[in-house]
């Protein structure tokens, strides 16, 4: 296994491990849920045409999936243990250099079924071009059910690291480092099991 991987699963101490049961949600700041579109797939998702709601989106032919997940609230960590849910207009920053780069995203959500919760990071709060980093399948007896957690670190390389327990999503965001530090957006959505209705917030934050 890479060493840099090994590093980083070993860094998830049990202080963090621990924030998914005592952390309480709240909504991000007004501006902090953004409307967005389909753009941004990975493979392994349906191609379809979406129309676009406040913060939410759903399948063009007007059907909603009455089993679909609501997106309540997501909350972001950073390399200084700064919340977004403790000051709306928290100005929270990720350095490689500090506590190793690493962050946390939580995500609070209401559930009938299954669901997916993906992690996108962008230049702006879109997903038009914007880099898929990890996601989980979420439910009864899975490791997230109502609320969830992606366990995340920055390194010195521009690379972010995700960790959702079965494998570490990689992706390199050297692209949209046009400067240091930089101001991007982080995206977590969730959809149900076939991607036909999908709910999503974004959280501005400073890649340094």
């Amino acid at each position: 296994m890479n060493q840099q991987f090994v590093f980083f699963r070993n860094n998830l101490s049990l202080a963090r491990l621990a924030l998914v049961a005592m952390t309480t949600l709240f909504v991000a700041g007004c501006g902090e849920a953004q409307v967005g579109i389909q753009a941004g797939y990975h493979d392994d998702h349906y191609d379809t045409s979406y129309y676009e709601t406040d913060s939410s989106y759903h399948a063009a032919d007007g059907w909603d999936d009455p089993f679909a997940p609501e997106l309540l609230s997501v909350e972001l960590i950073d390399s200084y243990g700064d919340s977004s849910a403790d000051t709306p207009i928290q100005h929270l920053s990720i350095d490689p250099y500090i506590d190793d780069g690493l962050f946390e995203l939580f995500w609070r959500a209401e559930a009938w079924d299954d669901y997916w919760a993906e992690l996108y990071i962008n230049d702006r709060p879109s997903f038009d071009g914007a880099l898929f980093v990890d996601d989980q399948l979420c439910g009864l007896d899975l490791a997230c059910d109502e609320d969830g957690v992606f366990f995340c670190q920055y390194t010195p390389g521009f690379t972010v690291l995700c960790d959702s327990g079965d494998e570490v999503g990689v992706v390199s965001i050297s692209d949209l480092m046009l400067r240091v530090p930089e101001k991007l957006y982080v995206g977590v959505q969730l959809c149900d099991l076939y991607f036909e209705t999908c709910e999503y917030q974004w959280q501005e934050v400073w890649f340094e």
